[in-house]
């Protein structure tokens, strides 16, 4: 339910907590497919770097970029237990 705003004037919810178990996430949606044994472990992202029609990315800009694109090859890994990779790489 709506709660009022934030001091940003962005919508405050209030709810209750509900619990939900691993079995009654399989129940209701059946299991996993493929199994963790058979599924995906590496992926590429891209990354997308926006400027003005007719401007060129600013050095500080790309290196921002750069950046991120290491810390999200990083977050991603620690996230999945490091079970998965991820590049962020041109094709």
């Amino acid at each position: 339910v709506s709660a009022g705003k934030d001091a940003n004037g962005h919508t405050i919810f209030k709810a209750e907590r509900s619990k939900v178990t691993i079995q009654e996430v399989i129940a209701e949606e059946g299991p996993r497919l493929p199994g963790v044994d058979k599924s995906q472990r590496e992926f590429n992202t891209g990354l997308v770097i926006v400027v003005q029609h007719g401007k060129k990315p600013s050095n500080e800009l790309i290196e921002r970029a750069e950046g991120i694109r290491r810390q999200w090859i990083e977050y991603f890994s620690i996230t999945t237990g490091r079970r998965a990779s991820m590049t962020a790489s041109p094709q």
